[in-house]
């Protein structure tokens, strides 16, 4: 059973930031050493049975909270974790319950939610020491939460692996982009009209090349989509915070 529990909340913009973290603690610890819901959970597996399962066997639980982490409202304007079926709620209390490690992972430079926020179950979760994680020290910050996990848990690192043919496939790609050389550059032509179109043309074959590396890299590795994923987030974070 994994040791390490991550739970979150997607409507929290979280879900790219669990995946990035979760990919990097796979790497550190192993497959068989992290849960993570979407993940881990096929198909058609009875959900609750699975996540009490985890819960039962797990040793840590690190619980991403980002700035809407306690505002967030179901489709009948209740506050989500006012409700004791919340599996974000439900998955915590029985971790608090259980007296394992529990560890609040700041995202998004969101601050600690205070005991009035949370409900009488959760209170105890004010009291747990906070990690943030920020994006402009991102891969320090990792680095000190897995020196944290590694004392506690005592479990040794993963073998490393060598690189993969994705990403040598997506520098050989990144090389050809570097080297596309510009349409107009290529073609001397006394028209302006002419020279603006094959400038056009060079910036769209540019363009496409950009698309084929980032779908490439989304759909055939799990660290790439992952980074991908953590910075959208963070743009529909900065964007919630200009356009309330």
């Amino acid at each position: 059973m994994e040791s390490i529990f991550i739970n979150y909340r997607r409507a929290d913009n979280a879900a790219g930031y669990s995946r990035s973290l979760a990919q990097a603690l796979r790497k550190e610890f192993g497959d068989d050493q992290v849960f993570r819901d979407i993940k881990d959970i096929p198909p058609g597996e009875d959900f609750p049975a699975v996540i009490a399962n985890q819960l039962a066997s797990c040793t840590v639980m690190l619980v991403l909270i980002g700035t809407q982490w306690s505002r967030l409202s179901d489709s009948n304007g209740q506050r989500r974790l006012d409700n004791p079926q919340d599996w974000v709620r439900r998955e915590i209390v029985t971790a608090l319950t259980r007296d394992i490690l529990v560890i609040p992972v700041l995202i998004c430079g969101a601050p600690m939610p205070a005991t009035a926020e949370l409900p009488h179950d959760l209170v105890e979760l004010a009291s747990r020491n906070a990690f943030v994680m920020s994006d402009d020290d991102w891969e320090h910050d990792l680095a000190q939460l897995v020196v944290a996990l590694r004392e506690h848990l005592n479990l040794p690192l993963a073998v490393a692996t060598t690189g993969s043919g994705t990403g040598k496939l997506f520098e050989t790609l990144a090389g050809a982009m570097r080297q596309f050389p510009h349409a107009a550059t290529r073609m001397k032509r006394p028209n302006l009209l002419l020279q603006m179109f094959s400038g056009l043309m060079g910036w769209v074959r540019t363009a496409i090349i950009i698309a084929i590396i980032v779908w490439i890299g989304y759909t055939q590795s799990d660290e790439f989509a992952a980074g991908v994923d953590r910075f959208f987030a963070r743009s529909a974070e900065m964007l919630s915070r200009l356009l309330p």
